[in-house]
């Protein structure tokens, strides 16, 4: 049961990201290429780009440089970059079936290796997370 709501909050959690990281999204590209896109979030020199197929089931997220030149494969999600870090969730799913959270650079190389459950973006050098622990889940912060 506590495996199953974990779960769940997690897919919740993973929506609710989506939504608040393309609620500012601009309207209008002005680079043609970003047409491809459902949505973009513009960082400066990289952009979070999203193909959705089905809302909150099934989309691609990818970091970009200015001209459209993938710096990442398909993330399942890539969040707020907050102090030159972003939280991404890959593809793959753990072997309990889980999105596990990493966190990338705006050159697109891993920082954080995804071996959470859950997270947040980094604050004055610091996150919370979320980790398997035997068939229990720990807290803690990472900096």
């Amino acid at each position: 049961m506590l495996l199953t709501t974990v779960r769940n909050l997690t897919l919740i959690a993973i929506c609710l990201l989506s939504v608040r990281l393309f609620a500012q999204t601009k309207s209008t590209p002005t680079d043609g290429w970003l047409n491809q896109y459902h949505e973009y979030q513009d960082y400066g020199e990289v952009y979070v780009v999203k193909k959705i197929t089905k809302a909150c089931r099934s989309y691609q997220t990818f970091l970009t440089d200015k001209n459209g030149h993938k710096l990442t494969p398909a993330y399942r999600d890539i969040g707020d970059f907050e102090e030159g870090l972003a939280e991404f969730v890959p593809m793959q799913r753990s072997g309990q079936g889980q999105g596990l959270h990493g966190f990338i650079d705006k050159q697109g190389k891993v920082i954080i290796e995804p071996k959470y459950i859950a997270t947040d973006r980094f604050r004055q050098g610091k996150t919370w997370v979320i980790y398997p622990a035997d068939s229990h889940y720990g807290l803690s912060y990472i900096d």
